[in-house]
C-alpha cells in the first residue's frame, strides 16, 4: 500500500505519504536530509518530503517534482 497526499502552501509544498512496503522505508532511509520517517503500528510508515512551492529554476511544479 503506498497513499500520497499534497498539500501546496505558500512557502512549501508538503507530500506526505503512507506505505506499510518495506524496501520503499529501506531506500528512503538512506536519505535522511530529504525524507523524514515515522513508524506507525503494525510495521507502516508516514514518509514527509518538503519542497519550495516555487523554484522554477529547479522544477516547473513542486507535486509532480515529489513523486
Amino acid at each position: 500500500m503506498l497513499k500520497v497526499f499534497a498539500d501546496r502552501g505558500g512557502t512549501f509544498t508538503d507530500l506526505v505519504a503512507v506505505s506499510d512496503q518495506s524496501d520503499i522505508i529501506h531506500r528512503l532511509s538512506t536519505l535522511p536530509e530529504r525524507f523524514q520517517l515515522v513508524a506507525l503500528p503494525h510495521q507502516s510508515w508516514v514518509i514527509v518530503y518538503k519542497l519550495l512551492s516555487e523554484q522554477p529554476d529547479q522544477y516547473p511544479d513542486a507535486v509532480i517534482q515529489g513523486k
